[in-house]
């Protein structure tokens, strides 16, 4: 066996089956996580070597063996994109019928390789294999570099002075009793004027429903990003420390162990957690929920396998699990209002009513072609009118409950749906500079015991420092309100 030949070979399929994870992991860099890349990469990696092995011992030479498992992975990788390409011009084929077409391909091409191509022509076709698939390997990495160093440019800032200063200056008596609070974070629920904006809907029967049962309501809040990630870990800090342009590890980070818990830690709370994404540092709190629960969706491996054949059966009842997952979180929510008569502060925070939308708004299961469709607004409104109704039932059952607790509703941004449009699916329409007003208009709300608080118009970063200056007597001046 010629070494280079072998070496050009096993080079050849291995830049072929990695080339979709490199793909995606460096189009987001900053927001895909290293270690994700590692795992689908290797899993990846040993699919293609043992296609090769398989492969060899058919075709007993390393050149036509790599040949035949290059064609093969193309047809694999790509099976989704070839499918849709063929199913818009003859809508009345399945995947089942593409599928076998395509096999019947892969065993003639295997028959001409195994008889009809000599191993120089094997290698030399090889070899461009190599020289694209590496060629775009390294193409995408120069031009994610910017990103990176981007990214390493803006690491977190430490915890400001002015947060250490003012929690020192208010724990006077960690063993007062103070009123149980509940501090949820519905991710992108929109506010009153983004959901009106973009989907025509008038939302005011929830407000004022909240309103009637005690909640000071600002409609038109908005928060400073449109960025989960920028977003809530800032809120937990009580501050500005995360930036949109840091890479979504090190916003992460900033939010493991937040200055708002160890605030409430000081004076005496007991600290229960419902964390969606996994931000909190679990030695920090006291109380926490576990719902035993792996999600796949949004992973770089979930969008890497959806354009493979394998897609199909990737991961079946993943949004059965989803499903019973958001329904746990809102009844350990509303369970958690029976467990202290005071000093428990509960922070749930919720991956609802953003995507997957697996709600239509009565709460039935919805199609699996309208999971992830973010090009139309009825999957979302449909979804956002069922959170409406759980947020109005957790509510109502915590009141019921703990009627002298303290409630701050909020979401992290409003819907998103220009950004959808142009960056998912290349429609340009919105003028972006207008639309990010709407696209950060959040869910303020809070409940302080029935008694009028003032947060209009506030971010949610300074409605928190609103509530605790009440509450702790402290003394946290507003920062800049979003412009």
């Amino acid at each position: 066996m010629n070494k280079k030949n072998l070496v050009l070979s096993i080079l050849s399929v291995v830049c072929v089956i990695l080339f979709p994870c490199f793909f995606l992991y460096l189009q987001n860099t900053g927001i895909a996580i290293f270690s994700d890349f590692l795992n689908v990469a290797g899993k990846f990696l040993l699919v293609g070597l043992s296609l090769l092995g398989l492969s060899y011992l058919i075709f007993r030479k390393i050149e036509k063996a790599a040949l035949f498992s290059n064609v093969t992975l193309l047809f694999l990788l790509y099976f989704a994109l070839i499918e849709k390409a063929i199913v818009d011009k003859f809508p009345m084929l399945y995947y089942w019928h593409i599928a076998l077409i395509c096999l019947f391909l892969i065993f003639q091409i295997g028959y001409l390789i195994y008889n009809k191509v000599n191993l120089k022509l094997a290698n030399q076709i090889n070899q461009v294999f190599l020289f694209i698939f590496a060629g775009l390997i390294l193409f995408n990495g120069i031009i994610s570099v910017p990103k990176v160093l981007q990214a390493a440019s803006n690491k977190p800032q430490e915890e400001t002075h002015e947060n250490v200063e003012q929690a020192n200056v208010v724990n006077n008596d960690p063993q007062k009793e103070l009123p149980n609070i509940y501090y949820f974070i519905f991710d992108e629920y929109a506010g009153f004027d983004s959901i009106q904006r973009y989907c025509n809907y008038d939302n005011s029967a929830f407000f004022d429903t909240l309103e009637d049962m005690g909640f000071v309501v600002s409609r038109h809040s908005l928060n400073y990003t449109n960025d989960t990630y920028t977003e809530i870990p800032n809120l937990l800090q009580l501050n500005r420390i995360n930036s949109p342009s840091m890479t979504k590890a090190d916003k992460q980070s900033t939010a493991s162990n937040p200055f708002l818990l160890q605030l409430m830690k000081e004076h005496g709370y007991t600290i229960n957690v419902l964390d969606m994404y996994s931000f909190i540092d679990l030695a920090v709190v006291d109380l926490y929920w576990d719902p035993h629960f792996v999600t796949t969706h949004g992973s770089l491996e979930s969008y890497v396998v959806k354009n493979t054949f394998y897609y199909p059966f990737y991961d079946l009842d993943g949004y059965d699990r989803e499903i019973r997952h958001r329904l746990n979180a809102f009844k350990y929510s509303e369970e958690s209002s029976k467990m202290a008569d005071s000093n428990l502060f509960t922070l749930g925070m919720f991956w609802f009513p953003h995507e997957p939308f697996i709600f239509d708004e009565n709460g039935n299961k919805t199609n699996d072609a309208d999971h992830s469709n973010l090009r139309d607004i009825e999957p979302y409104l449909a979804q956002y009118k069922y959170a409406s109704k759980k947020i109005i039932e957790l509510a109502t059952e915590i009141i019921k409950n703990d009627p002298n607790s303290i409630i701050i509703l909020q979401s992290d941004h409003g819907y998103r749906y220009p950004d959808f449009l142009k960056n998912l699916y290349g429609i340009d329409i919105y003028d972006m500079d207008v639309e990010s007003l709407y696209m950060r208009n959040i869910l303020n709300a809070v409940y302080y015991q029935g008694q009028n608080i003032d947060i209009d118009n506030y971010s949610g970063i300074n409605t928190l420092r609103t509530v605790l200056n009440k509450l702790l007597n402290a003394n946290f001046e507003l920062i800049e309100q979003p412009k």
